[in-house]
């Protein structure tokens, strides 16, 4: 019983050290690459997330990554301590030309 616990031991600890030498990666300038580097990560949901970002907006949650098709709560659950979301500027609001 003592073995297990030591073997289970050290594989939370290699597990968190795998984890510490981790970045964070943020989701709206990530590449496929970069993407596919986060846990259980694969090349055509990394690629879906690009696409969608590309297609739709920057994301203002990491919570919007679920409306990403193959994105799965238990995928996002697996990645979430290694993602975040840069604030992107606000836009400049123009002044309304046809007013007086």
């Amino acid at each position: 019983m003592a073995v297990l616990g030591a073997v289970a031991g050290c594989i939370l600890f290699l597990g968190n050290a795998w984890a510490m030498e981790m970045e964070v990666i943020d989701i709206n300038a990530a590449t496929v690459e970069e993407l596919e580097t986060l846990p259980g990560m694969d090349s055509v949901v990394a690629n879906d997330i690009v696409s969608f970002r590309t297609m739709n907006r920057p994301f203002t949650r990491v919570d919007d990554l679920l409306k990403v098709r193959g994105m799965s709560i238990e995928k996002l659950d697996a990645i979430r301590e290694f993602i975040t979301i840069e604030m992107a500027p606000h836009p400049v609001e123009q002044p309304d030309l046809l007013t007086e």
